[in-house]
């Protein structure tokens, strides 16, 4: 038995997994809270540091005024911290209550976790340029 010694921590990916679940569990609580179910509103964004990297992510839920129904829209951004560059992916657009079914698919942790390190890939690709 082994009394002394470090104790490893989560791994980066671990630390990503949490962030991205606390982010989207609180996404979800605040399309209830902070957004009406029809008409505009102003956005309702997390946004947190993705570890291991200079990046940032965010979760953001905006108002799509140009559709027939006014949609609500569920974005996935990262940036570089102190860099003028960005990329976003649409998660799902739709009501309310479709956004907050889709935040509370059982994969979703995952799904957004994939699509965090795809969108870096593709940051630290295009300034590696």
């Amino acid at each position: 038995m082994k009394i002394f010694g470090k104790k490893k921590g989560p791994s980066n990916e671990e630390k990503l997994k949490l962030l991205t679940r606390y982010s989207l569990e609180a996404t979800c609580d605040r399309i209830g809270e902070k957004i009406p179910p029809e008409g505009s509103f102003e956005s309702v964004a997390l946004q947190f540091e993705i570890p291991g990297t200079p990046d940032l992510a965010q979760i953001d839920v905006v108002h799509h005024a140009d559709t027939p129904d006014q949609e609500r829209v569920l974005l996935l951004l990262v940036s570089r911290i102190n860099a003028d560059l960005q990329y976003t992916r649409i998660l799902k657009a739709g009501t309310n209550e479709e956004l907050r079914d889709y935040l509370k698919k059982e994969d979703i942790v995952e799904e957004v976790t994939r699509g965090i390190k795809e969108l870096c890939d593709k940051l630290q690709r295009r300034i590696d340029l």
